[in-house]
C-alpha cells in the first residue's frame, strides 16, 4: 500500500499516536505560515515572493512547498480532520499529563490563521 513502514513498538495505538504526532506538527506548521503570510500581506509583499523565500531558507516544510493545495482546503474537508486529530492529540496529552500548549493553540487558531470559517461543533 505505502513505500515506507514504520514501527512503534508492540503496544496498541502506538501507531495512531505516531499519526497524530505528524498531524499535530502539520498544524502548527499550517498555523505558522498562514499568520506568517498574513504579516507579509499587511506589508503588501507577495505572496507567492515570500513562499520562494521559505522554500530555499530556514522557512521551509512540506506546507510551504504545497500550500497552494493546502490553502484551498476547507471547513468541510480536510480541515475538519485536521481539527479532529489535533482535538485527540490534545486529550492524549492530557490523559497522560503531557503538556502541547503549541497543539492546543494550533487547534484553536487553525481556522482563524487560514481566514476560514470554522464548522460547527
Amino acid at each position: 500500500m505505502g513505500s515506507n513502514t514504520f514501527y512503534y513498538g508492540a503496544e496498541p495505538g502506538n501507531s495512531q499516536v505516531a499519526k497524530l504526532v505528524n498531524n499535530m506538527i502539520l498544524g502548527i506548521n499550517m498555523n505558522a505560515l498562514a499568520e506568517g503570510l498574513k504579516l507579509g500581506k499587511h506589508y503588501n509583499l507577495p505572496q507567492e515572493e515570500l513562499l520562494n523565500l521559505l522554500k530555499v531558507s530556514t522557512g521551509d516544510s512540506w506546507v510551504v512547498r504545497n500550500w497552494s493545495d493546502i490553502s484551498e482546503w476547507t471547513a468541510d474537508t480536510a480541515l475538519a480532520v485536521l481539527l479532529k486529530d489535533l482535538k485527540a492529540t490534545y486529550n492524549e496529552g492530557l490523559k497522560h499529563n503531557v503538556t502541547l500548549p503549541f497543539n492546543a493553540l494550533s487547534s484553536t487558531q487553525l481556522f482563524d490563521s487560514m481566514g476560514k470559517e470554522k464548522p460547527e461543533a
